[in-house]
């Protein structure tokens, strides 16, 4: 999944990206799904990020974050129903300036099949400052098309040929590092490890459930751009 950056000027708004998980407008998504967006600020500065759903004719608050990234998230648990029609909004702000979009799609119906999402995975080792990953994602029903990195540190990285990367810090400490992997029906899941940098050696992969984390899209090795030392937390995305 990429989004299209487009040109604005400093001081402007923040602006979304022409790509969003499930895609608008999409059918045949399983109920329940998480919802990304993308988006983009010319001042890059940290965005107030918060999303609506709508299951009863009225937008409700269902969740609000500051981030540094430039990728966001809400999980849709009460989009339960099969063969229905779901409505959710995005709301980002730098505290000046507000823009909003609005969204919907279908669930699949009950004797449908939808897609079914990749499994991301990673493996990783520290070398002093030196962070090396190694995706192992796999999807069981097509391939994995791309990659997204967010290194904890304000940094990240995303294309179709960064299945494997390297990162260096600036500083010992323990950072959240998040792979977000999409297939070819553009469904993602996510992992996310606790790394301690300024030490030697790799990292377990003991499996645990999160709440959620921000999950980081990228343009071109920017922000698009954001998902535990043996901690891995995994969480399914929705896509046709």
């Amino acid at each position: 999944m990429q989004l299209q950056k487009e040109v604005k000027a400093s001081g402007e708004a923040p602006w979304f990206g022409d790509n969003q998980i499930p895609a608008n407008g999409s059918v045949g998504i399983k109920p329940s799904p998480v919802c990304v967006i993308g988006f983009y600020d010319y001042d890059d500065e940290n965005l107030t990020v918060s999303f609506y759903e709508n299951t009863t004719g009225t937008f409700k608050l269902v969740k609000q974050e500051l981030t540094p990234y430039r990728v966001a998230y809400f999980d849709f648990e009460n989009a339960t129903g099969y063969d229905q029609d779901y409505w959710w909004k995005a709301v980002i702000s730098d505290g000046t300036s507000e823009v909003s979009e609005i969204y919907h799609f279908t669930t699949v119906n009950s004797g449908g099949v939808p897609n079914q999402p990749p499994v991301a995975n990673f493996n990783y080792d520290v070398n002093g400052l030196d962070l090396v990953v190694n995706s192992t994602a796999t999807d069981s029903d097509g391939n994995v098309t791309s990659w997204y990195w967010l290194f904890g540190d304000g940094y990240s990285l995303s294309g179709p040929n960064v299945e494997n990367t390297n990162h260096t810090y600036t500083e010992n400490g323990t950072y959240t590092v998040t792979l977000i992997a999409f297939d070819d029906d553009n469904a993602a899941d996510y992992i996310t490890k606790e790394i301690t940098i300024g030490s030697n050696g790799g990292g377990g992969t003991v499996n645990v459930g999160m709440d959620s984390q921000t999950i980081i899209l990228v343009v071109a090795a920017a922000a698009f751009a954001a998902a535990l030392i043996g901690v891995v937390a995994t969480r399914k995305f929705g896509g046709r």
